[in-house]
């Protein structure tokens, strides 16, 4: 597969640049508090732009004051979550992304954020996925400009049209080296975020998006063969036909599959965190149809195509997920934040498998007891945000971006 791209530019050069400013900001690498806790967290934060110059199709597109109060509302967002490395998505550039990171900074003495960037290829929306983290990665993040071919062999997306290439227009790759608690063994971890083209059901773009799929398979392999830990995040735009979600939605692509069975064994190399979460618990995305007035309208309208996937010895780490319910959709994003916590320490113990053992035959399961919080700022588990007022964000525009 192709060449990683050239180790992104210094921030200096322009807001508009690839940003790794974050190892030129502060002396001490990893900035969390305790080294044996790590929590990963991804977000689409629906149009993170800054209202100057923006594309047309952004809602905050001539209107810098809108785009300010959805920066700050988003700023409060993520001060809940409380993540250590957190993906976000739908991200203008480098200067909003700064931004959002002094916001987040304002006041702490530790615990900050660095922002990271590699620019992507979207024309059409100029969104990219970016990183905002407390341990700063080895160097720049990378991306591939690896193209892959669909329709693939085996498809059942039902696109029958002509062949066609495809790459991954919003990623990133970037390797971390984490340290786990004094005197253990260090962590060398490979995060590959990223966002997929929309529409679950769409045959072409199914069938475009296994492709895209494929291409970041490609960079999970060899992170792997290069002895990194994997974790791959985002807004994938596809269900689990593993982990059903609330609303129990069905894919017809093999995305998920894809990303998680290397091989086509049927043995996972990647876990999905949202078996964690209770199945009332598993939804991440809001689509305004059910009916369409402006409302969170409850499971209708709720699905889970944001994905935290992990490779089977980062699962065993895992204490919990969770998800930031408590977020009105209505006013911030048309998605929920999603995490995973990890348990760094145990790392140098035998592999577990975090989630509950299946009830005895004949036995319905136990109702799971909701997951406690990990930190006292975060919302666990579902906080219906119901009949929510006020003019809806969910702008389904923005599922076009490919």
């Amino acid at each position: 597969w192709g060449l990683l791209a050239a180790p992104a530019r210094a921030w200096a050069e322009g807001p508009g640049d690839e940003c790794p400013r974050g190892a030129q900001q502060y002396s001490v690498r990893d900035r969390r508090a305790d080294p044996r806790q790590l929590r990963v967290a991804t977000f689409n934060a629906e149009w993170l732009f800054d209202g100057v110059d923006d594309s047309s199709r952004s809602p905050y597109h001539g209107d810098p004051g809108a785009a300010d109060a959805h920066l700050e509302r988003v700023a409060q967002v993520l001060r809940e979550v409380d993540g250590d490395i957190v993906q976000l998505t739908e991200v203008e550039d480098c200067a909003v992304l700064h931004r959002l990171a002094d916001m987040l900074n304002q006041g702490r003495s530790t615990g900050q954020y660095a922002a990271y960037l590699v620019k992507g290829t979207d024309t059409y929306t100029m969104q990219d996925v970016a990183l905002l983290t407390r341990v700063d990665p080895e160097g720049a993040l990378e991306r591939t400009e690896e193209r892959k071919a669909y329709p693939m062999g085996g498809s059942a997306c039902g696109y029958n049209g002509d062949t066609r290439t495809t790459g991954v227009s919003k990623h990133f790759l970037g390797r971390f080296d984490i340290g786990t608690g004094e005197g253990a063994p260090r962590l060398k971890l490979s995060l590959i975020g990223a966002h997929l083209i929309a529409f679950p059901t769409d045959a072409r773009r199914c069938s475009q998006r296994e492709a895209q799929a494929s291409v970041l398979q490609g960079l999970a392999l060899e992170a792997k063969a290069d002895g990194y830990e994997v974790v791959v995040l985002g807004d994938l735009n596809d269900f689990s036909g593993q982990v059903p979600d609330v609303q129990g939605s069905v894919p017809t692509s093999r995305v998920l599959s894809i990303l998680q069975d290397w091989d086509g064994d049927g043995e996972d190399e990647l876990e999905n965190a949202a078996s964690l979460l209770r199945v009332e618990d598993r939804y991440t995305a809001w689509y305004d149809h059910d009916p369409e007035d402006g409302r969170d309208s409850g499971t209708a309208e709720r699905s889970s195509i944001d994905h935290i996937l992990l490779s089977r010895d980062l699962f065993s780490m895992a204490q919990g997920a969770g998800a930031l319910h408590s977020m009105d959709p209505t006013q911030v994003s048309d998605h929920w934040p999603l995490w995973v916590d990890l348990n760094l320490a145990a790392g140098t113990g035998q592999p577990r498998d975090p989630r509950p053992p299946p009830p005895p035959a004949g036995r319905p399961p136990d109702p799971p007891a909701a997951p406690q919080p990990a930190r006292a700022s975060t919302t666990w588990g579902q906080q219906d945000s119901g009949a929510a007022s006020g003019a809806a964000t969910g702008l389904f525009l923005a599922l076009l971006a490919g």
